[in-house]
């Protein structure tokens, strides 16, 4: 599974995020690259988790399906979204209120809420399409201005 940012990397670390970023998964194990705009000091690559398998088709059936967050949406999407706590362990559904200054972590999964055809396999059974991928990111810090993006979207 590879993800690819042009100009802006996932703001999931506390610098600046205008740089570009990849991060590969190898069966369970990922790494984050980075290109020539990184910061001079920044390595071209690194492990990102020694544990970061893709997910696996099915993984939204072990995830809490959030109606607040699918009304927020206007109901053009099925939400699937919470929060963690510090160890890990789930602390709320949905994406409101925000759980940062509770140390949270959110994760969301959303889904076109109508089935529609596949755009390359057009003999496939019409399926609800990935609607984006939101998650924590790095909130404003007063010593560090950007990225300033506690929520983001993939």
């Amino acid at each position: 599974m590879e993800e690819d940012y042009e100009k802006a990397c996932l703001p999931i670390f506390p610098i600046p995020n205008n740089y570009s970023c990849s991060v590969i998964s190898l069966g369970s194990i990922a790494f984050f690259f980075t290109y020539d705009d990184r910061p001079p000091w920044m390595p071209p690559v690194c492990l990102f988790s020694p544990r970061n398998p893709p997910p696996p088709r099915d993984f939204v059936k072990h995830l809490p399906y959030s109606a607040a967050d699918s009304r927020r949406l206007g109901n053009r999407v099925q939400a699937y979204g919470f929060w963690t706590n510090a160890d890990g362990k789930p602390m709320q559904v949905g994406v409101s209120p925000d759980q940062t200054d509770a140390e949270g972590v959110m994760f969301g999964y959303a889904f076109d809420s109508q089935p529609t055809p596949d755009r390359v396999d057009h003999i496939a059974i019409p399926y609800r399409h990935p609607h984006s991928f939101y998650f924590s990111g790095m909130p404003f810090l007063p010593q560090v201005p950007l990225p300033n993006a506690p929520i983001c979207q993939s």
